[in-house]
């Protein structure tokens, strides 16, 4: 199964609420429904352009100075050099990658990968496995159909913001903590009752949310892995894997196991 394929599956918990919510806008407002639709539609159209890569990663043009030094550091990928050299910007708000091509020809470098780069805490070698990483999935990130379902998914996105927000305060409080691994036994109470009370509707609801429940997380790390591996992929091709192996050391991070 190819990456569309894994991706495709671990989309289907935010496709089936965002999907819920937007049957209810649409009911209340045919108006706003639409609203948001052109929305997405400029969002999706526009996301590669300044304005648009300020907004998914708060980038904004390299300096002469540190386009020269990112430059020169990534010059022994093939792909890089003369006329294929990618337009660098700088993000602040990259998430966890270091970098990341939203297109073929434009490279979007962190704030600290260039300050590790300044304090020379990272060789040539590790700043171009980063980039062959940013480069493999490029596919994911550039591609149009996951940006339509990102912005179809917008209901899901903030839902998963604000689990993230309360997940170890959860972890951290036992009694929280069970109640979340005791939810089966709700959903199986629910669905019982909506059985015998004959509401088809609640219960088809309910079984939708046991299912996404349990689906979700394992989806979502079958996911994680397959896009690792398809930046690691690239790596390997432009051979730079012990390079970016020993990045854990350089930038104190632990990476993700194959």
């Amino acid at each position: 199964m190819g990456w569309r394929g894994v991706w495709l599956q671990a989309q289907i918990a935010g496709l089936v609420l965002s999907s819920i919510v937007w049957i209810v806008v649409a009911g209340l407002s045919l108006t706003t429904a639409a609203t948001f639709l052109v929305a997405g539609a400029v969002w999706v159209l526009s996301r590669n352009t300044r304005a648009g890569l300020w907004w998914r990663f708060g980038a904004r043009p390299a300096t002469p100075f540190e386009r020269e030094r990112v430059q020169a550091a990534i010059v022994q990928i093939v792909w890089s050099r003369g006329r294929h050299q990618p337009t660098i910007w700088v993000g602040r708000r990259t998430g966890e990658d270091d970098a990341i091509m939203p297109t073929r020809r434009d490279l979007v470098v962190s704030i600290g990968l260039l300050g590790r780069m300044a304090a020379g805490r990272l060789a040539d070698e590790q700043v171009c496995a980063v980039v062959s990483l940013a480069s493999g999935r490029q596919p994911v990130t550039g591609s149009a159909l996951v940006a339509s379902m990102d912005a179809y998914c917008v209901p899901w996105h903030i839902v998963t913001i604000l689990t993230s927000a309360i997940r170890e305060s959860v972890i951290q409080t036992p009694l929280l903590s069970l109640a979340w691994r005791a939810r089966w036994i709700v959903f199986g109470m629910a669905m019982i009752d909506n059985w015998y009370a004959r509401r088809w509707s609640g219960l088809i609801s309910v079984a939708l949310l046991a299912l996404v429940s349990g689906l979700a997380p394992r989806a979502r790390r079958r996911w994680q892995i397959a896009l690792w591996n398809l930046g690691l992929e690239r790596v390997m091709s432009d051979g730079f894997d012990p390079a970016r192996l020993s990045m854990s050391r350089a930038t104190g991070r632990t990476l993700p196991t194959r």
